[in-house]
């Protein structure tokens, strides 16, 4: 909300850091004004969601060294020298320090956020991150101050620059799904690039793009794509799963997925039918309409071990693991701390149909137990014992998305995960369980490998390419005359834009 802060405004200011007027200035007329950090949340700044994990999982107890992780791994990428433009900071070591007082403060309400400002351009924050992200996490209102100067964009494209991970970007987008319920996706099965050209045009009219992912699927891949868009509909029957996918990849199992925002927040059915008035074929594309949607499609499009579960699970399981699941998913839902749960062992290798299963495995980040109706006469326990003497990290694969993926919301542990504990423990059904996960993969087809091939071509140009070229820039200005190298510089940037 807007208040009259005349009186305040000069003190206010004076709560910015110094560092920032070194690029920005506040006009006579700028907005300044109170607000919940949630109106300036978004894609634009995925460096926050690392940022907010940390927070979270040091609110937890729990999964604390993977948070660690992927903020060093942020901050190193960003900033390499660990220098602070206001020089209160050096090393990695006093950005933690300073982050994690921070945190602790705000847990024991010892730091006055209602003085904090942040400052930012394009409805954008530029500054701040830090007690930003503290204050999205507890939902404390700060004050926002409207500047003048370079925008900040650390959406997919930034990170991508700055050398990030393409697995660690989407992490950051999965998380970043979870938390706005204004995000929605919309698949396109098999289209042209021309008509995909034409639906991100489409889309960025009325929407902000989020994410763009093309998909190799597999011919049970494709239906369990069909199940995951459409099976939670009352009308759903698995036997439509092969109509469905010859009504809409009939020659291709290949689908771009394209995670959205819509900025009037009119949901996805206005976005989705405009889309469908510029292709003539009927069944060219699918877009959620709730946000839980949202999140199951994340939890699966933006995982490895998500994709690998799509392209390899059987459409139909077998009625022990059906029997063992069912009861598993219903005794954690009434928890609210489902998250802190994964499926582990033979169960994942049941679900991805190497093998069934005779019992049900987990695992939980504080050793928690589910209580199991026992009427049902079902085995199912915490396996956190079976790995204590040897690894001693379970809360690691139960909170970073390397290690697992989530299928509408049931977490399970990675086929690979599963490969490294099997192999790890070593006992003879270990290596027999290993050597049907590692015959698994399956043998290419002539026209797989060359989609593959093509997919790895793109990939690189997107996100090995620009690296490259940036840093051959950087060497170029030091040995060529000032306009040849903004010539030059002037060519990529052009080419970057008309790429994204």
């Amino acid at each position: 909300m807007n208040v009259d802060l005349k009186y305040d405004r000069e003190k206010l200011l004076a709560g910015l850091d110094d560092n920032i007027w070194n690029f920005y200035s506040v006009p006579e007329n700028a907005r300044i004004f109170k607000t919940s950090p949630r109106n300036f949340f978004s894609a634009n700044r995925l460096d926050i969601i690392a940022r907010y994990i940390l927070i979270r999982q040091m609110e937890l107890g729990w999964g604390i060294g993977w948070a660690l992780e992927h903020y060093r791994d942020f901050l190193f990428a960003s900033n390499p020298n660990f220098i602070d433009g206001d020089g209160q900071k050096s090393s990695l070591t006093d950005y933690m320090s300073n982050f994690i007082n921070l945190i602790q403060a705000a847990q024991n309400n010892n730091f006055d956020f209602g003085r904090v400002v942040i400052p930012f351009v394009d409805d954008t924050i530029v500054d701040g991150a830090h007690r930003f992200s503290i204050a999205l996490y507890y939902n404390l209102p700060v004050y926002f101050v409207e500047v003048e100067g370079p925008s900040q964009k650390m959406n997919w494209h930034g990170l991508r620059e700055l050398g990030i991970r393409t697995a660690a970007t989407e992490q950051l987008l999965q998380e970043y799904l979870h938390l706005n319920d204004n995000t929605y996706c919309a698949v396109f099965f098999g289209q042209p690039e021309k008509k995909l050209q034409k639906a991100r045009e489409v889309i960025l009219d009325t929407c902000d793009l989020i994410y763009e992912k093309t998909l190799l699927l597999s011919e049970v891949g494709c239906q369990n794509l069909m199940v995951l868009l459409y099976g939670h509909e009352p009308w759903w029957k698995n036997n439509k799963a092969t109509e469905f996918v010859e009504l809409r990849l009939p020659k291709s199992c290949k689908a771009t997925v394209i995670f959205f925002s819509p900025k009037n927040k009119q949901g996805s059915r206005p976005i989705k039918e405009l889309v469908r008035s510029h292709f003539p074929a009927e069944h060219c594309v699918h877009a959620n309409d709730t946000h839980q949607e949202t999140k199951w499609l994340a939890d699966i499009f933006l995982s490895t071990g998500g994709i690998k579960y799509l392209n390899n699970a059987p459409l139909i399981k077998t009625k022990r693991f059906n029997d063992l699941f069912n009861a598993y998913v219903n005794a954690l839902e009434i928890r609210s701390d489902k998250d802190e749960f994964a499926i582990d062992s033979g169960a994942v290798l049941a679900a991805h149909g190497i093998r069934d299963c005779n019992d049900l495995d987990y695992i939980s980040a504080r050793k928690q137990i589910i209580e199991i109706d026992q009427n049902l006469d079902l085995d199912i326990a915490n396996h956190n014992d079976e790995y204590s003497e040897k690894l001693n990290f379970l809360d690691m694969l139960i909170a970073n998305p390397d290690f697992h993926f989530r299928w509408k919301g049931t977490k399970f542990l990675s086929l690979d995960t599963i490969l490294f504990l099997k192999i790890n423990r070593g006992a003879p059904k270990d290596i027999k369980d290993a050597q049907k996960i590692i015959a698994l993969r399956p043998r290419l087809t002539w026209q797989e490998m060359i989609d593959t091939f093509k997919l790895k071509v793109i990939t690189w140009k997107q996100n090995t390419l620009p690296i490259h070229i940036s840093i051959f820039l950087k060497k170029l200005r030091e040995i060529l005359p000032n306009r040849l190298y903004l010539l030059l510089r002037f060519f990529w940037q052009s080419y970057k834009n008309r790429n994204n």
